[in-house]
């Protein structure tokens, strides 16, 4: 009896934990990251001898950094409702720790400047250019203006991009010897770059359409028009699953990416969705968040392997 009681109480604290990490933006940061690592991998970009890890804290930085700012915002006169009346828990948990989190924003975005800062010059500025773009996706909600995240799918795309263009030009930036912030430009010929964003633009806007389930309360309230409020939920994860099989079915097919990477890209999408279906749709952004990561880190695994 004892025994058990004192497993349930540690399921607490390990449940405790991971939905605090959650709330302090770990598991987007660390999606961020993952979308780097996917992007590097497709790309042909990445080799095991060239690996750097300044790239990937970078991004996992700037995006911890970004998100909390968007969340606490500077200051708490700027926080939107609709966020408090989406994820109670959340917000709950924020209003406890109002001065941590934003102090760990600004601890972060510097940390994401300084790694930065490493690779080039003037990548520092990529930093600078993603807290302003949290600033004017998301300011307060006024009843006489709608925001740009109200328009309809406006703010998944937004969030798709600004994550797979971060993603590229840092990959551009560490990976590729003499560049040049004015000639990069020309690397999007490459059609293994130009494929690698499509493909992942495509992944990241399912996921952030399917993250839009747990804010659909907040999103009705604030007349913001996503896909689960006109569609329904059961719906959205319907098509979002249909969608996320044929892309993982497209990607091996995809010859300007690079071979065993798709391979193992393709594989992975189709594991993780049908394991989806199990997951109750209130749950699905902390499945979202997680499950690219975990994604990334099995195929570097396997990757850095298969260079030995």
């Amino acid at each position: 009896m004892h025994v058990q009681f004192s497993v349930i109480v540690s399921k607490s604290k390990a449940r405790g934990v991971v939905a605090a990490a959650g709330h302090l933006g770990l598991w987007p940061a660390l999606y961020a990251g993952a979308v780097l690592c996917c992007f590097l991998q497709l790309s042909g970009l990445w080799r095991r001898d060239r690996a750097d890890f300044t790239a990937l804290a970078s991004v996992i930085f700037t995006a911890l950094g970004t998100y909390l700012i968007d969340r606490v915002k500077l200051w708490p006169r700027f926080a939107d409702p609709a966020d408090r009346i989406s994820q109670p828990m959340r917000y709950a948990f924020l209003g406890r720790h109002d001065m941590l989190a934003r102090m760990l924003a600004i601890v972060s975005l510097v940390a994401g400047a300084a790694f930065a800062w490493r690779l080039s010059r003037w990548a520092p500025l990529l930093v600078l250019f993603s807290v302003v773009g949290a600033a004017l996706y998301a300011p307060r909600a006024r009843s006489n203006r709608p925001r740009l995240k109200d328009i309809f799918l406006f703010k998944n795309f937004y969030t798709a991009a600004g994550l797979v263009a971060f993603a590229a030009i840092i990959s551009l930036i560490t990976f590729l010897p003499g560049y040049r912030p004015i000639g990069w430009w020309r690397l999007l010929e490459s059609p293994a770059t130009l494929c690698a964003a499509a493909i992942l633009m495509l992944r990241v806007l399912i996921d952030a359409i399917l993250c839009d389930i747990d804010d659909e309360t907040g999103d009705r309230s604030s007349k913001t028009r996503t896909a689960v409020t006109q569609l329904g939920k059961s719906r959205v994860v319907y098509l979002a699953t249909i969608a996320q099989l044929l892309l993982a079915c497209l990607l091996p097919m995809l010859r300007p990416l690079a071979l065993i990477a798709r391979a193992l890209w393709g594989l992975s999408l189709i594991v993780s969705t049908l394991l989806s279906l199990r997951v109750h749709p209130e749950s699905q952004k902390n499945f979202i968040d997680l499950r690219f990561p975990i994604e990334a880190a099995l195929i570097t695994i396997i990757l850095m392997l298969y260079w030995m």
